[in-house]
């Protein structure tokens, strides 16, 4: 009786230590998985980050496009004398020498203006 009281003493001893290294492990773990999941680089954050990359890619490509039909109209206002000429006629209603304008009006544009 008395040496399983021996081998049981050791055992007591230990236990309260494992206890505290188990439980600081799993506070350690619980961190890690906080850090992981919610942390300034967890992976929420990096998702989100990952879509408005991705918008943005798209508004650039986008830009990019818009850009380059800007580009082509400038070109075609500077070489093209037709395209000059339609917006001297559409936009500020400019006529050629001798030529007379026509303004033709729906019924309901002409009520609205009377």
């Amino acid at each position: 009786m008395l040496s399983r009281l021996l081998k049981l003493k050791p055992r007591m001893a230990v236990a309260p230590r494992r206890r505290i290294k188990g439980l600081f492990f799993f506070l350690f773990l619980l961190a890690a998985a906080y850090e992981f999941v919610g942390g300034d680089y967890g992976i929420y954050r990096i998702r989100n980050q990952i879509r408005q990359i991705e918008a943005m890619e798209t508004e650039i490509q986008k830009m990019r496009a818009d850009n380059k039909a800007l580009r082509r109209h400038v070109a075609r206002l500077e070489n093209d004398p037709a395209t000059i000429e339609k917006i001297a006629r559409e936009r500020y209603g400019m006529i050629k020498p001798g030529e007379t304008v026509y303004m033709v009006y729906d019924r309901s544009q002409a009520e609205q203006k009377k």
